[in-house]
């Protein structure tokens, strides 16, 4: 078998990614072992993946902004900072609190100790508001800067 890029060299090694021969300049070239079509659908994957995690924490914030306008505008109980901070809360505590159906709860030696059944309802909205409220302004700056640092990734690699 020969080389890909350089036909009329033997390859010593097979690409990771496809399988064709990769001769000694070419595994020089690349620590990955891959061919540069490999390399290229890597680097682009990579980069989609960036964009999609940057696009999600704006949509996040977005949802953040709206929900507290939201609750701004409704005005209930006279105040309207504290009404627009708990709908945020409650996306934020979506966010970071209950989502599976089941947690499964291990000992520090790894033994399944408990496994705890998602019920949902009135228990998921409370356990979240309250998780939401004590962790929305961490929540909020972990957003912010997850979304800076993953679209700062992607617009200086794309």
């Amino acid at each position: 078998m020969n080389c890909k890029q350089h036909p009329h060299t033997p390859a010593v090694a097979p690409c990771r990614g496809c399988g064709a021969g990769l001769c000694t300049s070419c595994l020089a070239a690349d620590a990955h072992q891959l061919c540069p079509d490999c390399q290229r659908q890597q680097h682009q994957a990579w980069c989609r993946y960036q964009r999609q995690r940057a696009l999600h924490y704006l949509r996040c914030l977005l949802i953040y902004g709206v929900l507290y306008w939201v609750g701004y505008q409704w005005n209930i109980g006279g105040r309207p900072q504290v009404s627009g901070y708990m709908l945020a809360a409650i996306q934020a505590g979506y966010q970071w609190g209950i989502k599976g159906e089941y947690y499964r709860l291990r000992s520090w030696r790894g033994e399944e100790t408990m496994v705890i059944e998602r019920r949902g309802g009135c228990f998921e909205l409370l356990f979240n508001l309250i998780l939401g409220v004590v962790f929305s302004p961490l929540v909020l700056l972990n957003n912010v800067v997850r979304a800076v640092y993953h679209g700062y990734r992607y617009l200086r690699y794309r």
